[in-house]
């Protein structure tokens, strides 16, 4: 086993207590060990403008919500209720359908992925609904042809999408693996 990502102490924080506690910018992810065979073969060039998009939709949708009481309780008086409450709702749910659709689209986005050439697996990062990095290792034998009509997505694990630009993806021969492709690289495989 390699090191870890970040140590302990850059995770804890102290309470007024005197106790320690975890910050909330570290996961149970940072403190896993990391093997050193792992390689990074992907980054995709979308990561950070997927995941501003994803926090300003959760700004706006968070507004939405705060606003909607406050736009019903200080609205003109002389407005109906009727009326105000079916503003109110069509507010709502654009500000919050927008931002569930958001992340349907996007959630299979891949970010970032390692591969372990020792184990045949890929360490895979996509985004939660609420921005944060979520990690999935996968085996390279698992990886399937999408099935059916699935949005944005060119492969898939345990019935679930991802997408990567193969333009970008540095391992030809794991790309074609992934991608369920003839290779018709002559590369060891690093191209």
């Amino acid at each position: 086993m390699a090191a870890v990502r970040l140590s302990r102490s850059a995770c804890r924080g102290f309470s007024k207590s005197g106790r320690h506690m975890l910050t909330p910018s570290c996961s149970i992810i940072d403190w896993i060990p990391r093997r050193s065979s792992h390689r990074a073969v992907y980054e995709g060039p979308l990561k950070q403008p997927v995941k501003l998009v994803k926090i300003f939709s959760l700004t706006t949708c968070t507004a939405s919500l705060v606003g909607v009481p406050l736009l019903v309780y200080f609205g003109k008086e002389g407005v109906p209720l009727v009326a105000k409450l079916g503003m109110v709702s069509i507010v709502g749910i654009i500000g919050i359908g927008s931002t569930f659709l958001l992340h349907w689209l996007t959630k299979g986005y891949v970010r970032k992925m390692d591969y372990d050439e020792e184990t045949d697996r890929v360490r895979i990062e996509t985004l939660s609904i609420l921005a944060r990095p979520i990690h999935s290792e996968v085996n390279v034998a698992d990886v399937r042809p999408v099935e059916g009509r699935k949005v944005f997505s060119n492969f898939q694990v345990n019935n679930r999408g991802y997408f990567i630009h193969p333009e970008v993806f540095e391992h030809r021969k794991l790309l074609a693996r992934l991608l369920h492709v003839v290779d018709y690289s002559d590369e060891d495989g690093d191209s």
